[in-house]
């Protein structure tokens, strides 16, 4: 690890240097490297989260858990990458996790596909009054239970995001651009997304290659996930001649997100 990398754990979690090299450290070092199965990952792990070198092993379910993801059949490297990018989602009670992964199960989940352990993952970061909250916000949109579940198969941080985050981009993918409720539920990662850099500026341009009937509603998760330079070359330097308003367009929307941002620091 680097120094920077070092010092921001320090800032962020100096009780792991209270530990004792010989008793606490290197025994969880190696315990994250068996299951991880390598340095490498248990490096990445730390960074994730400093505070898994300092558990009591003995006194914590995080053995049991791992356990509980094998006994539903979800294959070693499933777990390895839950358990490298999201370490705390093991730290809580053998008989909640259980309670969780069969509840994903239930949903239909695959426990060989990796969106059976970001399902985990999900339901473990929100309590069941939470999930309720965000299932209402949906359902004022137009959702049934069926279109959440489903939504929630496709893309399980749908119901990570918050309700405002959720309120936002549902206003304006059904408000601001005329579409349809369950546009979002076809491509539910789009909650993922920045709402002010990312959907505003791309959708200000989508709105008026859909209106000159240039471009199809069907692509739409698409045209805001491309890279800066692919979207260009898709969806706005391509169609120069029918609509050359759409770079000055997408340029202030862009601008205009970035003050706002600079703005609020």
């Amino acid at each position: 690890m680097s120094s920077p990398e070092l010092a921001k754990i320090m800032c962020y979690y100096p009780i792991i240097f209270k530990r004792s090299l010989e008793k606490q450290l290197i025994p969880s070092f190696d315990f994250f490297t068996n299951v991880l199965k390598s340095e490498e990952n248990t490096v990445a792990a730390f960074k994730r989260y400093a505070g898994i070198l300092s558990v009591n092993l003995e006194n914590t379910p995080i053995a049991s858990n791992i356990n509980i993801l094998r006994e539903h059949g979800v294959p070693e490297s499933k777990i390895v990458t839950i358990l490298r990018y999201q370490p705390r989602s093991f730290l809580i009670g053998s008989d909640q996790f259980r309670e969780i992964v069969e509840e994903v199960k239930r949903m239909g989940f695959n426990p060989l596909r990796t969106k059976f352990v970001l399902a985990v993952f999900a339901l473990r970061t929100i309590s069941k009054s939470t999930w309720e909250k965000k299932v209402d916000v949906y359902k004022k949109w137009g959702w049934s239970d069926e279109d959440i579940i489903i939504a929630f198969g496709r893309n399980p941080w749908c119901m990570t995001a918050s309700e405002k985050k959720i309120t936002g981009v549902m206003d304006y993918f059904i408000n601001v651009m005329g579409l349809k409720p369950l546009v979002v539920c076809k491509d539910p990662a789009l909650l993922s997304l920045s709402l002010k850099k990312r959907i505003v500026p791309r959708g200000s341009v989508a709105r008026v290659l859909l209106s000159k009937g240039l471009i199809k509603e069907r692509s739409l998760f698409r045209w805001f996930a491309y890279t800066e330079k692919l979207f260009l070359e898709k969806l706005v330097t391509c169609y120069k001649e029918e609509a050359p308003e759409l770079m000055k367009l997408y340029t202030e929307k862009l601008n205009l997100s970035m003050q706002r941002g600079s703005e609020k620091k």
